[in-house]
């Protein structure tokens, strides 16, 4: 229930952006704070094991701050625009008083109140989780600055928003949203969830490293990456078979997933052991649509193929190849990776240019055994020889990527 709460925080956060500002100016009256406010927002939410939690201010700070009024005015003082909140970005704010969303020269963010610093704290830290944002906290008030996977992209905004909320930014030291995956797994869900746990964490630790140097080197500068953009194996048709499994009960559940991806008289069956197959009906095209996704328990690999009409349009395959090592390959996309006990030790990654074409599901496979899959399997065009290349060797990233017709070719920190 968390991670589903999250993921529609986030959603709702990402809404901010595109919200406008109407120059409206209403908000609660003053109220009284706690003499024993606090500047260090930090402190904020941290519990004494032996006091008595019950009581939420003998726990969390009332802040520095008297009333939304007073963090609106500094804003509108500082040239800000403000305009009310829309819905989506109320619904999951359990306990919110008000708020109101500010903007300036193509920056924008939010304010909320809530009705106790606890109930701040609990929406602050379900931010920090998303990973999207970063909130600045003070009693009952919070605003975020934008971050990606928890490493803030406009150093200048959050310092100017410290300021303004007499507090500093909640900045996690080390923000991941891997988890603890078993390696030896012994069905198709149990490969599918060891997969995206390695693939969440290629793109985490390629975002974060991106961010932290567009920090440093602003756009134009020659090591700037801003245009540099990867999402290493997204795929939508992999995500609708990641409860495939032989619980056939559990299997049926795909069937109602299915109708929010645009498929309709979806319906999920076994074919036989560890391979099944997903039938629909693609809404706005009125075309057949299938997956079959198979798992081999010899090798623990998985394979998902997708076709629209009787024509293939994806597929996927995972291969663990021993040693701690496993292959990645997609349409246009392979990889081979180092992770061990939950992180990844290194990993080479391409991408093919659109003109180049993709690889054959059939004559390019490496399902089930992973033959032929190693580093040269992956680099056989060189490192400029492909849209995008990306080589991590445990501390820094190579890359070379054609990014809108440049190519950009540096090395970077993780």
């Amino acid at each position: 229930m968390k991670k589903l709460f999250t993921l529609l925080l986030t959603l709702a956060l990402i809404i901010t952006c595109f919200s406008g500002c109407g120059g409206k100016n209403n908000s609660k009256k003053d109220r009284d704070i706690s003499p024993q406010g606090s500047s260090d927002s930090s402190q904020a939410g941290k519990t004494d094991l032996n006091q008595d939690s019950t009581n939420d201010e003998e726990v969390f700070d009332e802040g520095t701050i008297a009333s939304l009024d007073e963090i609106k005015n500094k804003l509108i003082d500082s040239g800000y625009e403000i305009s009310d909140l829309i819905d989506l970005q109320k619904e999951f704010a359990v306990n919110f008083v008000d708020g109101f969303n500010f903007s300036k020269d193509g920056k924008k963010s939010f304010v909320m109140e809530f009705a106790t610093p606890k109930d701040s704290k609990a929406y602050a830290d379900m931010v920090i989780e998303s990973g999207y944002n970063i909130p600045i906290l003070n009693g009952r008030f919070v605003t975020l600055v934008e971050a990606t996977k928890g490493i803030v992209t406009d150093l200048e905004l959050q310092a100017e928003l410290e300021e303004l909320m007499d507090a500093k930014a909640l900045v996690p030291e080390q923000w991941s949203n891997t988890e603890d995956v078993a390696t030896n797994t012994t069905d198709y869900r149990g490969a599918y969830d060891l997969m995206q746990n390695i693939t969440k964490s290629m793109n985490t630790i390629l975002d974060q490293a991106l961010a932290k140097n567009n920090n440093e080197h602003p756009e134009g500068d020659p090591q700037s990456t801003h245009n540099v953009f990867p999402f290493v194996f997204g795929s939508i048709p992999i995500a609708l078979t990641s409860q495939f499994c032989e619980d056939e009960a559990i299997l049926t559940s795909v069937e109602s997933v299915a109708g929010m991806m645009g498929l309709s008289d979806a319906k999920a069956i076994r074919n036989r052991a560890h391979d099944y197959t997903m039938t629909a009906i693609k809404t706005r095209s009125q075309e057949p649509y299938e997956i079959n996704a198979v798992y081999d328990p010899t090798s623990g690999g998985l394979r998902m193929v997708e076709k629209t009409d009787g024509k293939v349009t994806e597929f996927f395959e995972f291969i663990p190849l021993g040693s701690d090592q496993y292959a990645f390959q997609r349409n246009a996309e392979r990889g081979i990776v180092n992770y061990k006990n939950g992180a990844i030790l290194s990993f080479v990654y391409t991408k093919n240019n659109s003109k180049d074409g993709e690889y054959n599901s059939e004559s390019d496979s490496i399902y089930p055994s992973g033959a032929g899959a190693n580093i040269e399997w992956v680099t056989s065009e060189g490192e400029d020889g492909y849209e995008q290349y990306f080589y991590f060797d445990g501390k820094n990233i190579k890359l070379s990527v054609d990014a809108f017709g440049k190519r950009v070719k540096t090395e970077i920190p993780s």
